[in-house]
């Protein structure tokens, strides 16, 4: 299976007003220049393709999951993941914005995959990897109710050996109610402010979608299976800013400098 790798540029948010644009792209190449004081040479960087800042989770769609959602209706597996420092639209690419009625790819993939003439089954499972310590990563069922606990991350039960068969699965009736198994799981996991994101994933989280094709007379086709990863926004201890740490308790700032180990 051919590996895709592209990039999309958002772009400035109000907080960085007055800093340098270093991202110039050109094509399928993207090239960072140093900003005014530092002393690196410009690297340049190919892409399969650039998403340019003012395209849309729609465009976004077209451009890198269609494709991927034809051929998992073939019945092949596909994985999809959303990889960035955090702050720089993981989880708005791939989730959306629902307070701002944003949609993103992969409840865009579900309403694709559910509306296809051959009319498959989808069957949704999410998985969390998240821990504060590099010797123990703990996975999280987010579709169990005992982790529909919100903020309360001490009471969520994670499990060193959380296999895909063990997950809890739901059957998915419709392309609203996709939206509403994928926010049942964002509202379990673990999101916190960083010193660059007021909301950012700490944790990896796996969208497991099953997609099992409608069965015609006698011919059965094996189920495939689409992954799609937002993964938890990398960051140093640069972004731990005096700021950052002035407005939040020192075990808050703890625990941030250890999800970086």
């Amino acid at each position: 299976m051919p590996v895709n790798i592209y990039a999309r540029i958002r772009p400035m948010l109000p907080f960085e007003k007055g800093q340098a644009n270093i991202l110039v792209s050109k094509g399928p190449d993207l090239t960072v220049i140093p900003p005014p004081g530092e002393t690196f040479e410009s690297k340049i960087f190919t892409f399969t393709a650039i998403s340019e800042r003012n395209t849309t989770n729609v465009d976004c769609f077209n451009l890198v999951a269609q494709k991927m959602c034809d051929t998992v209706l073939e019945g092949y597996n596909g994985v999809l993941l959303a990889y960035g420092q955090t702050g720089c639209g993981k989880t708005f690419t791939m989730l959306g914005k629902p307070s701002e009625q944003v949609v993103g790819l992969i409840p865009r993939a579900l309403d694709y995959l559910m509306e296809h003439d051959s009319a498959p089954q989808l069957e949704m499972a999410v998985i969390e990897a998240y821990s504060r310590n590099v010797m123990k990563i703990e996975l999280y069922d987010l579709l169990h109710d005992k982790n529909q606990t919100g903020d309360d991350w001490d009471s969520k039960k994670g499990s060193t050996t959380l296999t895909v068969k063990q997950a809890t699965k739901i059957m998915l009736k419709d392309g609203e109610h996709g939206r509403q198994v994928i926010e049942k799981a964002q509202s379990a996991g673990h999101y916190a402010p960083t010193g660059k994101n007021p909301f950012s994933s700490r944790g990896h989280c796996m969208f497991l979608v099953k997609v099992i094709p409608k069965s015609e007379g006698t011919t059965i086709t094996d189920p495939s299976t689409f992954i799609f990863v937002d993964l938890a926004g990398s960051e140093g201890e640069t972004a731990l800013t005096p700021e950052f740490c002035a407005a939040h308790t020192q075990e808050v700032v703890l625990m941030r400098r250890m999800e970086e180990v």
